[in-house]
């Protein structure tokens, strides 16, 4: 009879704590609740992170957080447009200019550099120092590129008798890269470099590739990228100095 009423004793105790403790949670369940229903931002450290809301309580934080994921997203969708862009256009001139194809593959080569270049310095937490990082990938690779050409040229000859129109639109294309360059956001010194490169390759070929002959060619690609800037200048200026591209950014982040 001891050992019963003992066993019935503890179950009793135990019965009561377990009531207690549910007394308990669906007391703060409760709070919690009226907690929520009020607006009431939750206490400690993360105070300014609205209760299951993903969103900061401060607007201004939550602005600018949005459009920097925005910026960030749009600047690697503009590369990869750009490189995709220049790799199907040089295949489309090698195509038409057979003379021109096997310059065009080492072009193409060297925009598939720049995609993985700026594929891998997304990856940074500092977006300032990928920028500069990404800048002087741009330089490295299009230094590469046209040394390249020029040493491919120096052993035989790489385009003989590019026609007229060849020519120019390897210069038109020269000055889409000179527009998507200030598009990009790269630094001054990054285009001017990338210009150089593209310039001293024709100045210094040993013999012309097309009918247009020196110095017209380099003078081409000279004039290709200064209407780049030109260009992108005028379109900053009637966006207010912004890029068109910031400006759809920021009504997407709004």
């Amino acid at each position: 009879a001891a050992a019963v009423s003992g066993t019935v004793a503890r179950a009793s105790a135990t019965l009561g704590a377990l009531a207690r403790a549910m007394r308990e949670l669906c007391a703060d369940d409760m709070q919690v609740a009226a907690s929520r229903s009020a607006g009431d931002e939750m206490p400690g450290s993360e105070g300014d992170i609205l209760w299951l809301q993903m969103r900061y309580s401060d607007p201004s934080i939550e602005a600018e957080l949005r459009s920097r994921t925005h910026r960030d997203a749009n600047s690697l969708q503009q590369v990869l447009v750009y490189c995709l862009a220049q790799c199907v256009l040089y295949a489309c001139l090698g195509i038409s200019f057979p003379e021109a194809l096997n310059a065009a593959m080492i072009v193409i080569v060297g925009h598939l550099m720049l995609l993985a270049s700026r594929e891998g310095v997304s990856q940074l937490a500092d977006q300032n120092r990928a920028k500069e990082l990404f800048s002087q990938c741009w330089v490295a690779t299009y230094a590469f590129v046209d040394g390249g050409l020029w040493l491919v040229n120096r052993h035989s000859q790489l385009i003989i008798g590019l026609s007229t129109e060849g020519m120019v639109g390897i210069i038109v294309l020269a000055a889409l890269q000179a527009v998507y360059m200030r598009v990009l956001g790269l630094h001054a010194w990054a285009r001017l470099a990338s210009a150089a490169c593209s310039v001293a390759l024709f100045a210094g070929l040993p013999a012309p590739w097309s009918e247009l002959g020196q110095p017209h060619e380099a003078l081409g690609l000279l004039g290709a990228h200064l209407a780049g800037e030109i260009f992108i200048q005028a379109t900053t200026r009637c966006g207010r100095g912004r890029m068109p591209t910031e400006l759809k950014a920021t009504e997407k982040a709004t």
